[in-house]
């Protein structure tokens, strides 16, 4: 086939490939400005069991055996944590409409918290209060409960988080126009 075969098909078929060029770029486009933009904190949380001293009258010797069952506590609580965490409810409570939370199990007893927000400050503030939350209903819930997050050494620093939207436009756009293409060829094979 020539040259000019593919250019009669593509000029038949302009006006499909410019419409699936103009649709994938606007989705492109809302897709990218929807996106969560802002600053991003990450930190990393210890899930630890805190010693709670009996009273002196009540005290056992220890059998050795006591802070295996701690740990294993602990362990078995990290992913209720991170579904605590996450839950609409909990985070109701601490977080507005433009910041976001999530959690991820990183290990047994390890859960890292991101939080994306408009501004640092705001960030900090939205991580050291959602912890001190998390902790203090954690032991509301259970007075005999003595888990409890612990940072895993300082915060990084926020770093900014954003989506370029002239880019992600353009790679819809091309996208776009390598489906309307491959649908024109599947046609044109096709003869449909």
């Amino acid at each position: 086939m020539e040259l000019k075969a593919y250019i009669k098909i593509l000029r038949k078929n302009f006006l499909f490939i410019v419409v699936c060029v103009a649709v994938a770029a606007t989705i492109s486009y809302y897709a990218a400005h929807k996106a969560q933009n802002g600053y991003k904190l990450e930190q990393t949380y210890f899930i630890s069991q805190t010693q709670i001293q009996p009273p002196a009258d009540q005290q056992i010797q220890p059998s050795g055996y006591g802070n295996y069952y701690q740990q294993e506590t602990a362990r078995n609580f990290t992913d209720s944590a991170v579904s605590i965490l996450q839950s609409p409810d909990f985070l109701s409570s601490y977080t507005q409409a433009p910041s976001s939370v999530a959690a991820q199990k990183i290990a047994p007893q390890i859960i890292k918290i991101t939080i994306t927000s408009p501004s640092i400050s705001e960030a900090k503030f939205l991580l050291d209060r959602l912890i001190i939350g998390f902790n203090q209903n954690l032991k509301s819930w259970s007075s005999a409960n003595s888990l409890e997050l612990k940072a895993i050494g300082l915060a990084q620093e926020p770093a900014i988080s954003a989506l370029n939207s002239k880019v992600i436009v353009a790679a819809g756009a091309i996208l776009g126009f390598a489906l309307a293409v491959c649908v024109v060829a599947i046609k044109t094979y096709f003869k449909l």
